[in-house]
């Protein structure tokens, strides 16, 4: 009698460790696109900053941009593109001058966005940085 009870209690913990496995996996997968993402625009970042020179396409307006506020700019070509590491995926890249107070023109903030999709959600990362050129 003791045995059957020791093969209930066994079997329930089993079955609760394999219903937790498809939240794992589905866990996991979130944060190696987010790990890929950050990799890209980190990429994107020190490709930007080793050229040294003023990015001089700018979308006008000074602040982070929503990603739909991003979608209804137009970009110009080159300043974007779309990597392969992660499904539906596009890389963005933008500068534009400081926000007050003044600051010297050769300052500039530079933006590079990842956007992907994760299922039906849309997800992004934003790295910027200040660029003395």
């Amino acid at each position: 009698m003791e045995v059957v009870f020791a093969f209930a209690i066994l079997e329930l913990a089993i079955l609760a460790l394999i219903g937790v496995f498809p939240a794992i996996t589905r866990l996991n997968k979130q944060a190696w696109n987010q790990s890929v993402a950050t990799q890209l625009a980190q990429e994107k970042m020190e490709e930007i900053l080793a050229g040294d020179r003023y990015l001089d396409w700018s979308i006008g307006v000074v602040g982070d941009l929503t990603d739909d506020e991003l979608k209804t700019q137009t970009l110009s070509e080159g300043q974007q593109d779309n990597p392969a590491n992660l499904s539906e995926c596009t890389r963005m890249w933008w500068g534009e001058q400081p926000p007050d107070p003044p600051t010297p023109q050769d300052l500039q903030v530079i933006h590079v966005r990842v956007l992907w999709q994760e299922g039906s959600l849309q997800k992004s990362v934003t790295l910027g940085s200040l660029f003395y050129y």
